[in-house]
C-alpha cells in the first residue's frame, strides 16, 4: 500500500510517518512531502493509495493539491491534516472528495483506523476490478475458440496483457494435489512485487482443466520500460509461488508464460502457442517459469516434443487405468530412440520427477534404458492386478469424473462429444451411462448446475446485470438464458433478487 504524507512541518511529516511505520499491513510504502508542489510531482510518479494532506501550505494550499491529485489518481483516498481553527477548510475539503480528516497532532489509534479503512476499501475496490476482468476475458476466450468474437476491447482500451498458465502434474487423488492447487490460487499476484499499488493491474484466473490453470493479467500501458518491469515483477513472484510447491518432490509444477502483449488477441494467440508447446516443460526441472520463446526454441527439435507428449499420454492412460491404451503406448515409447533422453541428464531428471509426482513411478535417472522400461512395464502389470480387470475406469468412476468437470468448468463451452472422446467412449454410450446413474440426461444436469450458479450471483453479486450473469455462466445470449432461469426457477432473473429479499 503506497501512503504518501504532505505538510511543510517536517516534526508532524516525521510523527506520521512513525506511527504508519508501526501499523501492520503487508508491503507498505510511506514517503514524503514538503508542499502541494512536491506532491503532486511524487503522484505523477507513482500513484498512492492514501494521501494525507495539510490544509496550508507554501506554494500550493492543499484544498488546490487535492483538487488538482485527484485528476491524476482518481482512486486514492484523501486524508486531511487540520488544526481546529482551520476547520472550515477541513469541511470543504470533504466537498472535494477528501474521505476523512485527522486535527494535528494525530491520534494514533485515529490514524491507525484512516489506514484499515483505506486499506480494506482498496481491497474491495481491487476483488470486483479482479472480478470483472476475469469474466471479461473468459468470455472473449470463449468468443474467440467459437469465432465470434469482434476483436473489440472497449473497457480495457489503451492496457497492456499479460498471462501464464500453470501446470501441476500429480495423482489428482491425493490431498498434497488438492492442497497445492488451493494454494497456488490464492497465492497468484495480484501486484508486480514491491511495486503493489503503484498501478491499476488487474487479474483474473481461468480453470482450464485438472492440473493446469491460467492467470492473466492486464494493467493501463505505461510505457515500454515500465511495462517491461511490471512483467518481470509477477514473473518473480510466479517462481517463488511455484517453487514452494516443488521442494518436497510429489508435484511437478511448471509455469508458461507470456510475453507483453499490447492487445487481448495477442494474448490469446500465445497463450494458444503455450499449450500447443506445452509438453516440452518437461524437458526443464519443475520450478521453472518458462517463456513462449524458450519454448518455441526447444521445439526445433520436433522428435523431443513428440517424446514429450508420448510421456503425457502415458502417464494420462495410467491414471485412467487404461492397461490396453498404457501397453500400446509404452511399446511405442520403446521403439523410440530413447537413448536420446538418456544423454541429456537435465531432461531425463525433469521426466523423471513427472512420471513419479503424476503416476508415483519407480523410474529414477541412473536407470539404463532397458532397466528403465521395464521399470514402466511392470508397473502397469501392478496397475492391471490391482484393478481386477483390463481396461478404462469403472462407469461409476466415468460418470463421477464427468460431474466434477462440469462442477468446475460450467461457465465454459462443454460438449459431451469432448468428454467421450477423453474416457475412450462414444458420446450416445456416456450419454445413456449418464442417464443411468443421475437419473437425468447430461444436458439438463448441465443446465441446472449453470441456473444454480447464476442464482448464487444474482444473490450475492447485487451490482451485476443479467446479461453479466448470463456470460458468466456459460450463456451469451440473454434471452435463452432467461428463458431457462425461468424453466428452473419459476420467475425472471431480475425478479429473483426481490423474492429473496421478501423471504428475509
Amino acid at each position: 500500500m503506497n501512503i504518501l504524507v504532505t505538510d511543510d512541518e517536517k516534526w508532524v511529516r516525521s510523527g506520521l510517518v512513525s506511527m504508519l511505520q508501526e501499523i501492520d499491513l503487508p508491503t507498505l510504502s510511506v514517503r514524503e512531502a514538503r508542499n502541494g508542489e512536491e506532491m503532486l510531482e511524487l503522484i505523477r510518479e507513482t500513484v498512492p493509495d492514501l494521501v494525507f494532506v495539510d490544509i496550508k501550505m507554501p506554494k500550493l494550499s492543499g484544498l488546490e493539491a487535492i483538487r488538482q491529485g485527484r485528476e491524476m489518481a482518481p482512486d486514492a483516498k484523501w486524508i486531511i491534516l487540520t488544526g481546529f481553527m482551520e476547520f472550515q477548510y477541513a469541511k470543504e475539503a470533504i466537498r472535494l472528495g477528501a474521505s476523512n480528516y485527522l486535527l494535528k497532532p494525530a491520534d494514533p489509534k485515529e490514524l491507525e483506523a484512516c489506514v484499515l479503512q483505506a486499506w480494506n476499501e482498496r481491497r474491495q475496490s481491487e476483488h470486483y476490478r479482479n472480478y470483472e476482468f476475469e469474466h471479461w476475458a473468459a468470455a472473449r476466450l470463449r468468443e474467440a475458440r467459437l469465432g465470434v468474437w469482434d476483436g473489440s476491447v472497449r473497457l480495457y482500451e489503451g492496457f497492456g496483457f499479460a498471462g501464464a498458465t500453470l501446470y501441476v502434474d500429480g495423482s489428482n487423488q491425493t490431498e498434497l494435489y488438492r492442497n497445492a492447487m488451493n494454494r497456488l490460487t490464492a497465492g497468484l499476484p495480484e501486484a508486480p512485487g514491491d511495486q503493489s499499488g503503484a498501478i491499476d493491474l488487474r487479474r483474473g484466473l481461468i480453470q482450464a482443466d485438472s492440473g493446469r490453470m491460467a492467470v492473466l493479467w492486464c494493467w493501463p500501458l505505461q510505457g515500454e520500460q515500465r511495462d517491461r518491469g511490471t512483467l518481470a515483477g509477477l514473473e518473480e513472484q510466479i517462481a517463488g509461488l511455484i517453487q514452494q510447491e516443488n521442494t518436497e518432490g510429489s508435484l511437478s509444477v511448471h509455469a508458461l508464460r507470456t510475453g507483453f502483449c499490447d492487445h487481448f488477441r495477442e494474448l490469446i494467440g500465445q497463450l494458444e502457442r503455450l499449450d500447443t508447446l506445452s509438453p516440452l516443460r518437461l524437458c526443464y526441472a519443475p520450478g521453472s517459469v518458462l517463456t513462449l520463446a524458450e519454448l518455441q526454441s526447444e521445439s526445433l527439435q520436433p522428435e523431443r516434443l513428440a517424446w514429450c507428449e508420448a510421456v503425457i499420454r502415458l502417464a494420462r492412460l495410467y491414471q485412467e487405468k487404461d492397461y490396453v491404451g498404457y501397453s500400446k503406448e509404452l511399446a511405442a515409447l520403446g521403439k523410440t530412440n530413447v537413448r536420446d533422453l538418456f544423454e541429456n541428464r537435465a531432461m531425463l531428471d525433469s521426466v523423471c520427477r513427472f512420471l513419479q509426482a503424476s503416476i508415483q513411478s519407480a523410474v529414477r535417472p541412473h536407470m539404463k534404458p532397458a532397466e528403465w522400461l521395464e521399470s514402466l512395464r511392470r508397473q502397469g502389470d501392478a496397475m492391471l492386478a490391482s484393478a481386477g480387470q483390463p481396461g478404462a475406469s469403472s462407469n461409476a468412476d466415468i460418470v463421477s469424473r464427468v460431474i466434477q468437470y462440469v462442477d468446475r468448468n460450467y461457465m465454459n463451452d462443454i460438449a459431451i462429444g469432448t468428454l467421450a472422446a477423453q474416457f475412450n467412449v462414444t458420446p450416445n454410450y456416456l450419454s445413456s451411462l449418464f442417464h443411468k446413474k443421475e437419473g437425468v440426461t447430461f444436458v439438463k444436469y448441465l443446465t441446472r448446475i449453470r441456473m444454480l450458479k447464476a442464482k448464487e450471483l444474482l444473490l450475492t453479486k447485487p451490482d451485476l446485470k443479467v446479461h453479466e450473469v448470463s456470460q458468466a455462466v456459460g450463456y451469451f445470449s440473454s434471452r435463452h438464458f432467461t428463458k431457462l432461469f425461468i424453466e428452473q426457477f419459476g420467475c425472471y432473473p431480475s425478479e429473483i433478487r426481490e423474492k429473496f429479499e421478501a423471504l428475509r
